[in-house]
């Protein structure tokens, strides 16, 4: 059984354009804080590898987790709060560099078969 530990629509899409499709979807419920101080690479491993956690509760099988920041040099660009807030980031991100970073966590739980 495959879980995707997202309720993003795109990273749905992404596994479907690959020729997966999960057999269940489990949105995750973790703190996306940036830490102080924290990478922009450290921090999307760790909110993949987070995210996983956070569904392996109630998962087993193959779970797939991920997340994806924009970064302006070492300054991570959260998700928008708001319309007000996309527009500050978009303005922030208009005509300068920025980098795109993404991680995926697998994890697979094999299950114990008892024989009686």
């Amino acid at each position: 059984m495959l879980i995707l530990g997202s309720a993003s629509s795109q990273r749905l899409d992404l596994l479907k354009q690959v020729g997966l499709v999960p057999d269940q979807v489990i949105a995750s419920n973790v703190d996306e804080s940036i830490r102080l101080r924290e990478k922009p690479i450290a921090y999307v491993k760790r909110m993949a590898f987070e995210k996983n956690l956070s569904v392996r509760k109630n998962a087993s099988d193959c779970l797939i987790s991920a997340d994806t920041i924009i970064a302006v040099g070492s300054r991570i660009i959260g998700k928008p709060k708001s319309i007000d807030h996309a527009k500050e980031c978009l303005q922030l991100l208009s005509g300068r560099r920025h980098r795109v970073y993404s991680a995926v966590t697998v994890s697979y739980l094999e299950k114990k078969l008892t024989i009686t």
